[in-house]
């Protein structure tokens, strides 16, 4: 897939807005990022070079290419996932995971249609009324980024609940730490009615917006180069 992601963050009570060019490719995982503004990195990932780095291109100090971790605090600065989630499905899978086994009439009400930037979506909106964190305790060898992924919540979000840690690696084994129960207290989709692919989705826990992201020019099933996941591809500043 290809799409334009602009999103905004809550990180430490402040939003961080970002607008990216993403391309992903699903198996095996692949994926290249270049934030918009001004300086901003470009990030490439391939499964099939290099299982456990990214190469980034940071255009700014130190002016040379970096192999990082993806789930590294220099690559999860100020962001609320990781590179591994910018595929469109994390969001299903969060969406999927919310009406599982519930009673999707009362949890999901459809608002109409509306209009945004000259694209008719339809407005649904689900709420998890009972929204709420239960303790969990730290099993040998997990971290939060592995507690997050269990419970289908959002890693930041344990983070934030648990300000005692300063990292996601920071606990260990026989930890009690907060847990939310759902991703969020509530999420407003917006879904384009020609192409039924996401549009713009709004993300809000107990402190209101958590998270929002416009999915702009979204492509499924795009047809990439044979070079477009290499450092070497003509158009990328490695």
């Amino acid at each position: 897939m290809r799409y334009i992601n602009i999103a905004n963050e809550r990180i430490n009570g402040k939003y961080f807005k970002d607008e990216s060019l993403v391309k992903v490719c699903r198996a095996p995982f692949k994926i290249y990022i270049l934030q918009k503004k001004e300086g901003g990195a470009e990030i490439l990932y391939n499964s099939t070079i290099d299982k456990e780095k990214a190469l980034v291109n940071p255009q700014h100090f130190p002016y040379i290419n970096l192999n990082l971790s993806p789930y590294g605090s220099l690559m999860r600065k100020n962001t609320h996932h990781t590179i591994f989630q910018a595929d469109i499905k994390y969001t299903y899978d969060i969406l999927n995971y919310a009406i599982k086994n519930r009673n999707s009439d009362d949890l999901i009400k459809y608002k109409g249609k509306v209009k945004i930037s000259d694209h008719i979506l339809y407005k649904l909106e689900l709420t998890n009324k009972d929204f709420s964190e239960h303790n969990y305790v730290i099993k040998d060898g997990e971290d939060i980024t592995e507690v997050a992924k269990k419970e289908r919540v959002g890693s930041y979000k344990i983070l934030e609940l648990n300000p005692n840690y300063p990292f996601y690696d920071s606990v260990k084994d026989g930890d009690k730490i907060l847990v939310p129960n759902y991703y969020s207290k509530s999420i407003t989709l917006y879904i384009d009615t020609q192409t039924f692919l996401p549009y713009y989705i709004k993300i809000y826990d107990e402190k209101g917006l958590y998270e929002s992201y416009f999915f702009k020019n979204l492509i499924l099933n795009y047809h990439f180069s044979k070079d477009e996941f290499l450092d070497s591809y003509s158009e990328y500043g490695f």
